[in-house]
This record gives C-alpha cells, sequence and structure tokens, in this order.
C-alpha cells in the first residue's frame, strides 16, 4: 500500500512513493522511515535548487562568454569552471539528500567535466541536468 499524500507547505500532485525521480524506498531508509522528515528535507530541495540552477546558469553563461571570446585568461576561466564545479557538487549532495540517484549521477557527470575544464561535456550534461531537475521540481509543486 502507497503512503498517503504528503501534507507539504508544496502542494504534491503525487504519494512521496509515486515520485518518478526518487528512490522512496531508498529515502525512508535515508531518514529512518521518517515522512515528516523527508518532506522538510524536500521542501528545502524545492526552495533552493532553484537559486542554485540560476547561479549556474549565470555562470555557465561566462563560461561559454570566456571561451568563444579565445580569451587568454587561463586563470579566470578556471576559477569559472570550479565555481561551476562546486555549485554541481552541491546539486549532487542535494539529490543525494532525496535520493534522487538518477540526477546525482548526472550531477556527478557535470561535477567532473568542471573539474576537467571540458566545455563540450559541460554544454552536453547541464541542459540534461536542468531538464531532469526541472521536472522533477515540477513533479513536486
Amino acid at each position: 500500500m502507497s503512503p498517503p499524500k504528503a501534507e507539504m507547505g508544496i502542494k504534491m500532485k503525487k504519494a512521496f512513493s509515486d515520485l518518478e525521480f526518487i528512490d522512496y524506498k531508498r529515502a525512508m531508509m535515508l531518514y529512518d522511515d521518517d515522512d515528516e522528515m523527508f518532506e522538510v528535507i524536500l521542501e528545502s530541495f524545492v526552495t533552493h535548487t532553484p537559486v542554485v540552477l540560476e547561479k549556474m546558469e549565470a555562470l555557465f553563461t561566462e563560461i561559454t562568454v570566456e571561451i568563444q571570446a579565445a580569451s587568454n585568461n587561463h586563470e579566470s576561466k578556471d576559477e569559472l569552471y570550479q565555481e561551476f564545479g562546486i555549485l554541481a557538487h552541491g546539486i549532487k549532495g542535494s539529490c543525494s539528500s532525496i535520493a534522487a540517484e538518477g540526477l546525482r549521477e548526472q550531477a556527478a557527470g557535470l561535477e567532473k567535466a568542471a573539474k576537467d575544464c571540458d566545455l563540450a561535456n559541460c554544454q552536453k550534461r547541464y541542459p540534461q541536468l536542468v531538464a531532469g531537475i526541472k521536472a522533477m521540481l515540477a513533479e513536486l509543486e
């Protein structure tokens, strides 16, 4: 039997166990079967992740502009990639905390691409991650 729909501060369309992007059984193992704690973590994800995505978008644009300008300022590019990677790392942790393993793996790949200063890989992975997170946020709202 599926758990009842949670009464979250955000409006849930589905029961926790029916969420496409989240492994509910894993989440319950993480939080000792405490739906209320899981609800708090989900609310935090919904509140804070869009802000992080906005920061990532700005950095991604900056990185792309730097590369297209063929800037020789390697230190500036490296700093941008490092900051981008740190944000991807944060998203990875946030996805892990809600048992969204597929999105966590995407964020890990993006983090590595940023660490490697691999623009082509960032360009491939970043839109995929954003699309997945936006789809999950829509499912949670």
